[in-house]
């Protein structure tokens, strides 16, 4: 796996940003309840996971290293994680998953 641009290029590579079904799923799943509780935390959720991503997209490394294929990085205000791999030039979201929830889910997922 790429761990950046190519030495003397002077450019930062830019990674694309794929969400498994899974994912996609859980992502909506989270959205509709939070949404549920309170109108607008829905989107004030989807934003926490928007600027995590972000954060990912500038530095795909950022995350640790959870699985051979498969690194987490946290959002922020809510107890998210966002499990994801690193192909060259691509981040691929396996999973979006509560801090209670079974690991095994998503470790099914990245195997």
């Amino acid at each position: 796996m790429a761990q950046g641009p190519p030495a003397g290029t002077g450019e930062a590579l830019s990674y694309g940003l794929d969400f498994s079904p899974e994912a996609e799923q859980d992502t909506r799943a989270a959205y509709l309840w939070y949404e549920s509780k309170r109108c607008g935390l829905g989107e004030e959720f989807l934003f926490c996971v928007e600027a995590a991503l972000a954060l990912v997209r500038d530095n795909p490394f950022l995350g640790r290293k959870v699985h051979d294929r498969a690194r987490r990085i946290h959002t922020r205000r809510f107890p998210y994680g966002i499990v994801y791999g690193v192909e060259p030039r691509r981040i691929v979201v396996f999973a979006l998953f509560h801090g209670h929830r079974d690991p095994e889910d998503w470790l099914r997922r990245v195997s």
